[in-house]
């Protein structure tokens, strides 16, 4: 018995342990969202069979009433949502809905779903993109352009050596932060 119990000792000297790492981090609400409270702009909803919705990502309601990944197209005069947790969460499997918090609410959000090859800066504008539930820098001037947001604290910044969560690309884990801000399209 004392020899096994050596041995197990020895084995496990070898063994390293890690977590698991997701492609990019989840949604962080930096502001602004007291978790599941009624003061919040919440809205939960049946996601979308196959949609592979990841947290974070911006999503609105298709004409069943199921969240979808945005594009411009589809957010195209419609409250836009960010998703609190993945599609494939066991609490959203397990109830059927997900959470997404509204452009309409006062949030300061980070999130990793965003046109990477874009320059963002604090007070660059946000819509969303036409790829599939990310953001791109909007226009002002542009009166087919919803805004849906405001960066933030500098606007893209690398979290990797504070957020172990997702495995760095080239050395960094890229997120963007913004206020929810919503200005509908102005054109007529």
């Amino acid at each position: 018995m004392v020899g096994v119990g050596v041995k197990q000792q020895s084995e496990s000297k070898d063994m390293t342990y890690d977590h698991y790492r997701r492609s990019k981090p989840r949604l962080n609400v930096l502001r602004g969202w007291p978790g599941n409270e009624t003061t919040s702009l919440t809205h939960s909803a049946k996601p979308k069979a196959g949609e592979d919705i990841k947290s974070g990502m911006v999503i609105v309601l298709d004409t069943n009433g199921e969240w979808v990944k945005a594009t411009y197209a589809l957010a195209n005069n419609k409250l836009v949502c960010w998703a609190t947790a993945d599609q494939s969460d066991t609490d959203v499997v397990s109830s059927g809905r997900l959470l997404g918090l509204s452009v309409a609410g006062p949030y300061e959000i980070q999130t990793p779903y965003f046109d990477s090859t874009q320059v963002y800066a604090d007070n660059t504008p946000l819509k969303v993109d036409t790829t599939a539930g990310q953001l791109t820098i909007a226009s002002l001037t542009t009166a087919d352009d919803e805004i849906v947001g405001m960066c933030t604290r500098g606007g893209k910044t690398d979290i990797a050596k504070i957020n172990s969560e997702a495995t760095p690309v080239a050395g960094a884990v890229n997120v963007i932060s913004f206020i929810t801000k919503w200005v509908p399209g102005r054109a007529s």
